[in-house]
């Protein structure tokens, strides 16, 4: 019995542990403002309907801090940002709206600012120029 008692508290650490990991993952989004981006809303704003539409939206950075995309925004966390190479950006995992959209949809969390550990903005200057923001996805509109 207590080598049980040991096994489920082992077991119960280890999954805990591997969840509060899974949390803190860095998500990375490219961003180019005015470009077309496939976007995903609700068809209902009813809890329980989990069906979604597809539609296409559009990149707009509003101001110094705040970028936004299928109706979501993003406003930096720190007035710092910091420029990267292309060769930066061959090591990032970007993940589109949907996969946001689905996180959030699947952790039910209360605020959106909750659902991911650090989000980056990576915007697109130029061909060969790019720069790196820190953003929170905050839950006002405007």
């Amino acid at each position: 019995m207590y080598r049980i008692k040991i096994v489920f508290i082992l077991f119960s650490i280890s999954i805990v542990f591997s969840c509060s990991r899974q949390e803190k993952n860095d998500i990375y989004i490219l961003f180019q403002d005015g470009q077309s981006i496939d976007c995903v809303k609700p068809k209902t704003n009813k809890k329980a309907d989990t069906s979604t539409i597809n539609y296409h939206g559009k990149m707009h950075k509003l101001d110094n801090k705040t970028f936004f995309f299928c109706q979501e925004r993003f406003i930096k966390v720190n007035k710092q940002s910091t420029r990267i190479t292309v060769k930066d950006m061959k090591k990032m995992n970007f993940v589109a709206h949907s996969y946001l959209y689905q996180e959030h949809e699947k952790r039910d969390m209360f605020s959106k600012k909750d659902t991911f550990g650090t989000i980056y903005i990576i915007e697109q200057l130029s061909a060969e120029n790019y720069m790196q923001h820190q953003v929170y996805w905050s839950d006002n509109l405007y």
